[in-house]
């Protein structure tokens, strides 16, 4: 990309840089979906050391942030405890 960049500095063809933008755009779509595959995979190797009640944090259904399971990890496993000590008085 860089390449076809440098080469179409003098020159205005609009085709090309439409190339360019959509290399630009399947190359960021790519990184996207192997970050987000490798976080889950990340997860899926954490759940035989977490504890059986809190597997449901390595879950793929929680987003991604910087953090590998979320910025509000302390509120989920207040969420989890809760749910436990109401399913344990049932």
């Amino acid at each position: 990309m860089l390449n076809k960049l440098n080469i179409l500095r003098n020159s205005c063809k609009i085709d090309e840089h439409q190339d360019i933008i959509y290399l630009g755009t399947d190359a960021l779509g790519l990184l996207g979906h192997c970050n987000r595959v490798t976080n889950i995979h990340r997860r899926e190797m954490h759940k035989p050391d977490l504890s059986p009640q809190y597997v449901h944090l390595a879950s793929s259904s929680i987003p991604f942030t910087s953090y590998l399971y979320g910025d509000d990890v302390s509120k989920n496993v207040s969420d989890i405890d809760s749910v436990n000590k109401v399913g344990n008085k049932i």
